[in-house]
């Protein structure tokens, strides 16, 4: 009786096959990975010192406390709109899509939401107002 072997070629093209397999692989999920789309955009968080020092150009500061909280003091320059009513009131943002709107609220919940409700509805240059009224108040911050 005969044992048949398998020929030695199979061993010596296992390798290289396996190497192109996985090259082969990789460029298929690099090329799936990036499908040309548009990225959605997201909130960037923006410290107290870079807004006071540097604040971006053309910014709308938006206060999305409740107006009793506002009237007791807010960011200087900020306009009010309470974050449960900012979906029916948009228009009164007088903001383009593209233009910078800082967004807080007492200590981030309310921002964070009405963050949402701006990049919805097509804002793609939201900042988050790192420490909130909170931490403006705390570290000392002009109040209007």
């Amino acid at each position: 009786m005969r044992i048949m072997q398998r020929p030695l070629h199979f061993e010596r093209l296992a390798l290289p096959c396996l190497a192109a397999l996985t090259v082969l692989t990789a460029l298929v999920v690099a090329g799936c990975h990036d499908s040309g789309e548009a990225k959605a955009p997201k909130v960037m968080d923006i410290s107290q010192e870079e807004f006071i020092s540097n604040p971006p150009a053309n910014v709308l500061v938006l206060d999305v406390r409740t107006p009793a909280e506002y009237d007791a003091g807010h960011v200087p320059h900020a306009m009010n709109i309470p974050h449960d009513q900012l979906a029916g009131r948009l228009d009164q943002l007088d903001a383009t899509p593209d233009q910078p709107i800082v967004v807080y609220c007492k200590s981030g919940t309310r921002a964070a939401m009405a963050a949402s409700v701006l990049l919805a509805a097509g804002y793609d240059n939201v900042h988050h107002l790192d420490g909130d009224m909170d931490g403006w108040r705390a570290n000392g911050r002009p109040i209007e």
